[in-house]
């Protein structure tokens, strides 16, 4: 099916757990952090389903979690050719 080499397999997958544990790690403090500034989007019965005020920096976590792993995969010789 795909042609890839146990190297780059490897990084693949690394890079897949890298992204994971940052996620798993930033997701709750960029939520900590929104609450503790105050930057929640309140509830809207007309256009939101939530029911609570709801952090708003969850786009920032996602953004840094992607640039962890971006370098991480940048280091790894699996990815190489990636980022020739």
């Amino acid at each position: 099916m795909f042609d890839i080499s146990p190297t780059e397999w490897t990084a693949v997958l690394l890079s897949l757990r890298v992204a994971v544990v940052a996620t798993l790690v930033a997701t709750p403090i960029y939520g900590w952090f929104a609450r503790r500034v105050g930057a929640l989007a309140p509830p809207d019965e007309e256009r939101s389903a939530h029911t609570v005020a709801t952090p708003y920096f969850g786009g920032i976590a996602v953004l840094v979690v992607f640039e962890v792993a971006i370098l991480v995969a940048r280091a790894m010789p699996g990815f190489a050719a990636l980022f020739d």
